[in-house]
């Protein structure tokens, strides 16, 4: 609920708690009250909110009759308690494969840490990487799955070789990890090659 004067008519501008539409009235007929509407027909609709279960989840939540309407008129005969179990369940009913983006052509995914659901850029999506929705989550799974870290995989791939996969070089101490695909988040094992710093140059260059 809020309020904005209207000096044309000395009313304020309030919106309908039930149906979110823009109305004005005098300051005494909103003085006192939580919540305000902008017709009988909402203030009594506003009681009459259904009790309805969650066909992804199972969890029991409400919705005005309105909200279920405008569910039908759209062609969905399936009700869901929030968007994340909506596309939850539109990405299980399609075959693995052709499963469609999330919303702002990004694909679903959860934090591996606290399962917060959040939504990233194809590029990002990768079967065998950690997501993290926050700098702090990815802090805290480090902290407690040091085998499983971005350093970790790097340092696992100089362990195994001790020489530069390009040239030969036989100098552990000065040898790096290069990215194939040129993506430092993809810590895959095939993705990574130990090479001389003059080696990752020109690979970089080329």
């Amino acid at each position: 609920m809020f309020f904005k004067k209207s000096p044309a008519q000395n009313k304020v501008r309030a919106q309908c708690d039930y149906c979110g539409k823009e109305f004005y009235r005098y300051p005494s007929q909103l003085a006192g009250k939580d919540k305000v509407y902008c017709s009988e027909e909402c203030r009594w609709q506003t009681g009459r909110e259904l009790n309805l279960r969650c066909d992804h989840c199972g969890s029991a939540f409400h919705r005005a009759p309105s909200e279920i309407i405008k569910w039908v008129e759209h062609g969905c005969m399936q009700t869901y308690c929030s968007r994340e179990c909506y596309d939850r369940a539109r990405q299980a009913s399609i075959p693995e494969g052709h499963r469609p983006v999330g919303r702002w052509g990004k694909h679903y995914a959860e934090c591996v840490q606290c399962g917060k659901p959040m939504y990233l850029r194809p590029s990002r999506i990768h079967a065998d990487q950690e997501h993290f929705c926050s700098v702090a989550c990815m802090r805290e799974f480090r902290l407690t799955h040091p085998e499983r870290g971005v350093w970790a995989a790097r340092k696992h791939s100089k362990q195994q070789h001790t020489i530069c996969q390009v040239c030969g070089l036989d100098e552990p101490a000065i040898l790096v990890t290069h990215h194939k695909d040129g993506n430092r988040k993809n810590n895959r094992q095939e993705n990574l090659l130990v090479v001389c710093p003059n080696c990752h140059t020109r690979m970089h260059k080329e």
